[in-house]
């Protein structure tokens, strides 16, 4: 005689559940996709309206305020109102760039939260980044299929005929890499779709030759296998220090000033503390050679001529920065311009908009994310919620590193996938203990 069980355990049945698409996991690939090929202020838009949609279906089964929520997007807030009041009056378009540059980041957040909190597990939203960063890295490497000599030309001369790459290929590559072993029970993904993925993002990642995403990569992937889960700060110093010594010692190995090493990609890694040295060049030359630490001094010039309260609060949203001289910054050479309101440096942009403050509003958020992660990044034996936590740090510290060189999350569109991820692992970290790790009322 057979018998037939009629209650099953919690781990049961999760593990008996069929991996079905949902809204909201299909939502974070559309949008982490969508956000790379259409206009900003279209995908704007787009977040605004299914945050309205999904902030009504989400709140309606919510008896409080969301604790985590508040937290991580009050600092956004506060800069806002910093930036309005003290903008107020400036150009009209400037002013309102502004108000949407530091809103942006808050509404992907808050998006990716209540995306995170209706899924009722992390498996379909992890899976939805995985197969959008692979999308976008397809879409990268047509050039490419079209285009097979692009490979014989040297690093600048691809970038510029193939693109520069996307960070969402990366977040991709540092899911895969984090989940190795367990994209079948984890991911919902079969290992031969899961090998062929991180095929295509790592060879679209190789041939963007961005020092940046390298960067982003390393970090995520030294992030995944714990290296900050416990006495980080010991191995964040000595990560560092290698990594400056590798600098050095190709800036001795290399001819920076010769052509080829510009064109080059080992040349640009040589180059990279010498592009981002702050330093007020005056030759035209120098400038453009080293761009990026040029508007960086500029910009801290301006803060350094205020008065003390801008010192604190800034100058405002429609700030402008005086280069000192005219400056072509796009490849029509009659749209030369001697004031920019935005900067490659975040740190900066929050500096001149909103002084101090809003860098240690920004910092201290960032800080609070990464502690979040700590908490389960180093649990013993590592499990799901270890991973989530990794996750969390790796971009917490992403965020903190590309604000220097691409602005962070002040990037219009660069850094949409992490900022969605960031508000995704939010919301399975802070999940209600009550609930089992599911968020209450989920909806599929």
């Amino acid at each position: 005689m057979s018998y037939q069980r009629l209650y099953y355990s919690r781990e049961e049945l999760a593990r008996q559940a069929p991996a079905r698409l949902s809204w909201p996991a299909v939502s974070i690939g559309f949008l982490c996709f969508f956000a790379l090929v259409a206009p900003p202020g279209f995908i704007t838009a787009i977040n605004l309206y299914l945050l309205l949609l999904v902030g009504i279906v989400w709140a309606a089964g919510q008896r409080a305020v969301e604790r985590p929520l508040v937290l991580v997007t009050l600092p956004f807030g506060l800069m806002m109102v910093i930036g309005l009041v003290l903008g107020a009056g400036a150009d009209r378009y400037l002013y309102l760039k502004d108000a949407w540059y530091y809103s942006n980041p808050a509404v992907i957040i808050a998006l990716g939260f209540v995306f995170g909190r209706l899924l009722g597990d992390s498996r379909r939203g992890l899976r939805a980044f995985i197969l959008a960063g692979t999308l976008v890295a397809l879409v990268h490497m047509v050039p490419f299929m079209l285009r097979p000599e692009l490979l014989l030309r040297a690093a600048t001369s691809i970038r510029a005929a193939a693109g520069t790459g996307y960070y969402a290929t990366a977040l991709a590559i540092i899911i895969l890499l984090g989940w190795r072993g367990r994209w079948r029970e984890s991911l919902g993904l079969h290992p031969v779709v899961g090998t062929v993925c991180l095929l295509l993002c790592t060879a679209s990642f190789v041939l963007s030759f961005s020092r940046t995403m390298t960067l982003v990569v390393v970090v995520g992937a030294l992030a995944m296998v714990g290296v900050f889960a416990r006495r980080e700060w010991l191995r964040i110093a000595a990560l560092a220090l290698v990594g400056v010594l590798a600098i050095v010692a190709l800036q001795a190995t290399v001819d920076t000033s010769s052509i080829d090493s510009r064109r080059s990609f080992i040349g640009k890694l040589a180059r990279s503390f010498e592009e981002i040295s702050v330093q007020d060049y005056s030759s035209a030359a120098q400038i453009n050679s080293n761009w990026r630490g040029y508007e960086t001094a500029r910009g801290l010039d301006h803060w350094q001529e205020g008065a003390p309260a801008q010192w604190l609060l800034g100058s405002g949203f429609g700030a402008q920065v005086d280069l000192g001289r005219f400056q072509n910054l796009s490849n029509d050479p009659r749209a030369a311009v001697r004031f920019i309101p935005i900067f490659h440096n975040g740190y900066v942009y929050l500096l001149v908009k909103t002084g101090l403050v809003g860098v240690a509003l920004y910092v201290a958020v960032l800080i609070w994310l990464y502690r979040v992660g700590r908490r389960t990044a180093a649990n013993l034996p590592v499990d799901e919620a270890a991973l989530e936590g990794r996750a969390l740090q790796a971009c917490a510290v992403v965020m903190l590193l590309s604000t220097w060189v691409v602005a962070g999350a002040f990037n219009k569109f660069d850094m949409f996938a992490f900022l969605m991820m960031i508000g995704f692992l939010l919301a399975r970290r802070t999940v209600p203990a009550n609930t089992g790790g599911r968020s209450p009322k989920g909806v599929r």
